[in-house]
């Protein structure tokens, strides 16, 4: 203490300000010891408060994600509805031979991303990627960076534990499922094929309804050529 007295007093011109800055700039000095000790606990403590504020995020997200996951699928049953109960009625045709349902389900989803931003988790799993990739390509391993490249299950499972990117999941299903149907809808009406079945497999398990019409086409493809009567084609095809 009684150096510092005699610095301060060594530099009255210069003042506290100088003097200050140039104890901190020594290497060695205590007091820039201190202030970088004290300086490495702030980041850790940054750290733990980003980390504590996370859980109420997803709490706070919770609700919404839970809102839009039922209101998806509350929103489709009346197209699968439609496919199944009446599929050649003028309704159903307006609703599906048009592009404006998909359009403005997938201007939503555009929304629910922008709302939500999964996008820098996903940006986060494919930069650890490739930074493994890279790190693999340098050791001259390219099987081992080749099978880094792949995407990770546990990583994108990570991805789940936020309810809005679970939500979000769901929506691109369904969307996706309801796409199916309506190709498998179009694809019954052009050539007389029963599609109900089908479309209700689609609503949960859409590989199924796919491979579902697929073989109901097949074997009515088979009936066809053995030279059905006109009056049995016109009730096999037009159920």
């Amino acid at each position: 203490m009684a150096a510092l007295a005699c610095a301060v007093q060594a530099r009255p011109a210069l003042g506290a300000p100088f003097f200050a800055r140039s104890v901190l700039q020594r290497p060695g000095s205590f007091l820039t010891a201190h202030v970088l000790h004290r300086g490495s606990k702030l980041r850790p403590a940054q750290q733990h408060d980003q980390q504590r504020r996370q859980p109420q995020r997803a709490a706070a997200a919770a609700p919404a994600a839970a809102a839009v996951f039922d209101v998806a699928t509350l929103l489709v049953l009346p197209f699968y509805v439609l496919m199944v109960a009446a599929p050649r009625a003028r309704l159903t045709q307006c609703m599906f031979n048009g592009q404006a349902l998909f359009a403005v389900a997938a201007a939503l989803y555009a929304l629910l991303l922008v709302l939500w931003q999964p996008l820098p988790a996903l940006a986060d799993v494919a930069a650890a990627a490739a930074r493994g990739v890279a790190a693999a390509a340098g050791a001259g391993s390219p099987a081992a960076a080749l099978r880094l490249a792949q995407p990770s299950m546990p990583a994108f499972a990570a991805l789940f534990a936020r309810p809005e990117v679970t939500a979000l999941a769901w929506v691109h299903l369904v969307l996706l499922d309801l796409v199916q149907a309506r190709w498998v809808w179009k694809d019954g009406r052009r050539y007389g094929i029963p599609t109900a079945h089908s479309a209700v497999l689609c609503f949960m398990v859409g590989p199924l309804g796919l491979l579902c019409h697929l073989i109901t086409k097949a074997a009515l493809g088979w009936w066809r050529r053995r030279g059905a009567g006109r009056d049995g084609e016109y009730v096999m095809y037009r159920f």
